[in-house]
């Protein structure tokens, strides 16, 4: 009987190599995850300043949130935090917003086309061919979008809907190209995308102007200047940079960045202050977020706003802002009051929230 010695010794070698590579790997990352500690550390020495006449802003919130406050349970998709809620009242009230164009959703079948056509929702979701999809919700004027598109000033444009900015789909949202496959395609992933998410299916399809915001040479980041504001009863509560700062910790020369981004906030944070309270007169009914970015050209748009308020999932068993607060504010409604509050009766028709 003879033993191949080559192949054992061939085998040894490969284990060998496999072992020191994945050391290296280790080493490495564990690098890469001491620099990121580091740069976080860095950056948490920074924050942002108030307005130089705070007082102008805030009075009975001026000590943070009152011992007896309680706020507004919602529903997550509550009705008024669609964009076509919001938007037209933020519009006229000489605050820089995103250009935006509301487009209804035409001809629609719903439910009664998924039972003529025998299909299912997944059905919906996975097909590549448009024309199921717009039978199911309906379509938007593709000469409308076209128009909207052609007179952007990069000719670029992207889609939300009406109850989120942020979805699955990412740069898939985006309009590039000017042309009616792209517009088509990019319509149909951003409906196919509210059943994925689980959204209210037939509201309108806003499309607003894609604005420049690539503050990072290699463009694998944005790393733009962002700010929350939150108002209620007609008054500016706080503001935080609305940014990740673990994407700056992992950025080279991340925590440089976010100082950057520290600093345009703090530069301009009377104009935003004074932005907010305008929003804040206007939006009495109810306590709302409001944010703000910078584009590449140092220009403050506001873009996105919500309820401020908690929602309940039943997925997760607790309460939950509805607008995302900065960590340790006294004004962090999940953090101060969340838990102080019982469990919801779900209703018989099932309707509560499951985010």
């Amino acid at each position: 009987m003879t033993t191949n010695t080559s192949n054992n010794g061939e085998s040894s070698d490969a284990e060998q190599q496999d072992a020191e590579g994945f050391a290296e790997l280790t080493a490495m990352e564990e690098e890469m995850e001491a620099e990121k500690r580091e740069a976080l550390e860095e950056i948490a020495k920074f924050s942002v300043s108030p307005p130089s006449e705070l007082s102008r802003y805030q009075d009975r919130f001026a000590d943070g949130l009152p011992s007896d406050f309680r706020p507004e349970v919602v529903e997550f998709f509550d009705t008024r935090n669609r964009l076509s809620h919001w938007f037209p009242r933020l519009e006229p009230l000489n605050i820089p917003t995103i250009d935006t164009q509301i487009l209804e959703l035409e001809g629609g079948g719903g439910g009664e086309f998924l039972e003529e056509e025998e299909i299912d929702p997944i059905g919906i979701i996975m097909t590549e061919d448009p024309e199921p999809v717009f039978k199911f919700f309906g379509q938007p004027d593709f000469s409308v979008i076209t128009s909207f598109v052609e007179n952007t000033d990069n000719k670029q444009a992207f889609l939300r809907s009406d109850y989120k900015s942020a979805t699955n789909l990412g740069d898939g949202n985006h309009i590039e190209v000017n042309s009616r496959a792209e517009i088509v395609r990019t319509v149909m992933h951003q409906l196919q995308d509210r059943l994925m998410a689980e959204m209210p299916p037939f509201t309108p399809l806003p499309i607003r102007e894609h604005l420049d915001l690539d503050f990072y040479p290699d463009g694998r980041y944005t790393l733009h200047p962002e700010v929350r504001f939150f108002i209620a009863d007609g008054e500016v509560l706080y503001h935080f940079p609305r940014v990740d700062k673990e994407t700056f910790a992992r950025a080279t020369d991340g925590a440089a960045h976010y100082e950057r981004v520290i600093d345009a906030i703090d530069d301009n944070i009377d104009q935003l202050y004074e932005w907010a309270s305008r929003a804040a007169q206007e939006f009495d009914d109810a306590s709302w977020s409001l944010d703000f970015v910078m584009d590449t050209d140092d220009n403050w748009f506001a873009t996105d706003m919500a309820l401020n308020t908690l929602y309940y999932s039943s997925e997760k068993n607790r309460w939950h802002n509805l607008s995302e607060h900065d960590t340790g504010s006294p004004y962090n409604l999940e953090e101060q009051v969340g838990d102080t509050f019982p469990e919801p009766e779900i209703p018989n028709d099932g309707g509560e929230s499951t985010r």
